[in-house]
């Protein structure tokens, strides 16, 4: 049976899609490369619903670094030679942090204490992608017409997941993208399978995103359409993972792992950035062993 990798992005707005989905692939293959030395090729398709949000892309154009939507964050690979895994990077970053006053994690853990100002302030505010997927809100879909944005993408996601029936198919979500996944797998025919199902910086954990997923029809539990591991990475500094310990709210069948993204450019860190996730040690392993047929089922 032939494989295939299914990516869908998360929050904001987005290089185009041709760029997005070479930016994932590289970024999948630059782990794949430096942590577990495969150099296997694979067929890999990115679910795009970032220009259903956003009437113009983000773009690399040097020349207008000024204007707002200049892509200050592409892909670029990792400065390190060898990428760290959390367990051996966690102690040294955290020893950094608490001797610096000024460190980011200190003001991390002090808005995780405010879960519900935290969570109103992502649902309502800033994350408006996430607002506007649970209410109710119409856009055009990509026939014109005018739908509930919440069942455009996820039919789209069904959609591809749909096409590549018959393949053995690893679905790698991303932010609010895990939410989109969460749900479409849920709605997913009995016929239609996924065999793994990864999650990295998932919102999945706060607690408005757990009512609202169940209010909309989907059980608080690993959907019956994915037929093996259901794996879910964070980084503990990333603020939309917000609870990054799925398996206590989702029952059985969910494996939580900590990953160290690495993410930075321009002395800036992104510990919430898709292409760190996609490079750490943590998820090159379950790729490469997907890639070489020793998941388990």
């Amino acid at each position: 049976m032939s494989k295939m990798i299914i990516g869908i992005h998360g929050l904001s707005n987005k290089s185009p899609k041709d760029t997005l989905e070479k930016w994932w692939k590289q970024a999948i293959q630059e782990g794949l490369q430096k942590n577990v030395r495969c150099k296997q090729d694979f067929e890999f398709s990115l679910v795009y619903w970032a220009d259903l949000y956003y009437k113009y892309p983000l773009h690399q154009d040097k020349d207008y670094e000024f204007d707002s939507l200049y892509n200050k964050e592409p892909y670029v690979k990792s400065d390190n030679k060898a990428l760290t895994s959390y367990k051996e990077g966690w102690l040294s970053r955290m020893r950094a942090e608490l001797t610096n006053p000024d460190s980011e994690i200190l003001q991390t853990l002090k808005s995780k204490f405010d879960i519900e100002a935290a969570t109103n302030y992502l649902l309502s505010a800033f994350f408006k992608d996430l607002h506007f997927y649970y209410s109710g809100k119409k856009l055009r879909d990509r026939n014109g017409k005018k739908r509930p944005i919440q069942q455009i993408l996820t039919q789209q996601l069904k959609n591809e997941i749909t096409q590549h029936k018959g393949k053995d198919l690893m679905l790698i979500a991303h932010s609010m993208g895990t939410i989109i996944a969460f749900d479409t797998l849920h709605k997913l025919p009995k016929s239609t399978k996924v065999s793994q199902f990864i999650t990295m910086g998932s919102p999945l954990g706060i607690p408005q995103v757990k009512v609202k997923a169940a209010e909309s029809g989907s059980p608080l539990a690993k959907p019956m359409s994915v037929t093996g591991n259901w794996v879910n990475f964070a980084d503990k500094k990333d603020a939309i993972a917000l609870d990054p310990h799925l398996a206590d709210d989702y029952g059985g069948g969910i494996i939580d792992e900590m990953v160290l993204n690495d993410y930075h450019i321009n002395g800036k860190h992104n510990y919430h950035k898709s292409y760190g996730y996609l490079r750490t040690p943590e998820i090159s392993k379950y790729i490469a062993e997907f890639l070489r047929g020793e998941s388990n089922k």
